[in-house]
């Protein structure tokens, strides 16, 4: 009977445990499949990530973009952050994107603001993103709640991605 009630325990607690590996913080590696009839507020956007590749490990996190295009190639980018705060520069589109990524006091969301200065039709523009990464459904859902606003006005979304399987 212990037996048996330690490996309901386990089965119970092994999600959690999994989650909270990293220091306490919540850990988002894998691989999240955009998920487009659980966002919301994102009807009108034209630039969602179809897929994020998440690499989480100690001070560091990697993520890559993949935006689908329906007649070119996907367009991929990847960042290359660290969890303390300090700034991090990937470069988009020939762009330097500067990007911080913070914890909530009880490590749970993560934040990642970024900025981006840009030329367009001789005009200087400034974008900045704020997303709020959480995880729900025992880590197989991952929601980023993002603000995108520049001189063009400011937008809301709340972005859903599905867990991949892993490979076999």
């Amino acid at each position: 009977m212990k037996k048996r009630a330690f490996l309901l325990a386990m089965l119970f607690l092994a999600p959690w445990m999994t989650l909270f590996s990293t220091g306490g913080k919540v850990n988002f590696s894998g691989t999240w499949l955009f998920n487009k009839e659980k966002t919301t507020g994102a009807e009108n956007a034209r630039f969602i990530p179809a897929k994020l590749v998440v690499a989480q490990s100690g001070n560091e996190l990697t993520i890559e973009r993949v935006y689908k295009r329906e007649y070119e190639d996907d367009f991929i980018f990847t960042e290359k952050l660290t969890l303390d705060g300090k700034e991090c520069i990937t470069t988009v589109m020939e762009t330097p994107k500067k990007s911080t990524v913070n914890w909530s006091a009880d490590s749970t969301t993560m934040t990642i603001v970024s900025k981006m200065v840009f030329e367009r039709d001789g005009n200087q523009m400034t974008w900045n993103i704020t997303e709020l990464w959480n995880l729900s459904d025992g880590g197989k859902t991952l929601s980023a709640d993002l603000t995108s606003s520049s001189q063009q006005g400011e937008s809301k979304y709340l972005l859903m991605f599905d867990k991949a399987p892993e490979p076999k």
